[in-house]
């Protein structure tokens, strides 16, 4: 069995996070969702002060280019793994996904079986 996981989701989207919340959670993990839209900085030092495993970064209500760049800065101040979880990306947002340090990028929506499974996998990575 998996040891629970810290994990920090970046969302503007109210809507869908009670279904983050009830899948992650009720794998036995601890979720964190926060608003990152002008709190860049703060969002950062979130993800580095709270020693998270992974950070979920999704176009929930954030504009995508504005998501992908918190990845880099993610990955030069904390250990967690970055995965993306967008709506709406083609193939050169993947790329620049995976350029800025992602582990893995994920299409929404997607069953809610898979979305655990993607948070756990990307811990063990």
């Amino acid at each position: 069995m998996m040891k629970p996981l810290r994990v920090l989701m970046a969302s503007w989207e109210e809507v869908i996070e009670p279904l983050f919340r009830e899948v992650i959670e009720g794998g036995g993990h601890h979720l964190t969702i926060s608003h990152p839209w002008n709190r860049k900085q703060e969002f950062i030092d979130e993800a580095k002060a709270g020693e998270y495993d992974v950070v979920i970064v999704t176009n929930l209500g954030l504009p995508l280019d504005y998501s992908l760049g918190l990845i880099a800065p993610l990955r030069e101040s904390c250990s967690a793994k970055v995965i993306v979880m967008s709506g709406a990306a083609g193939q050169e947002d993947r790329e620049m996904a995976s350029k800025a340090g992602a582990c893995a990028f994920h299409q929404m929506p997607m069953p809610v079986d898979k979305l655990l499974e993607a948070v756990e996998a990307a811990a063990r990575e």
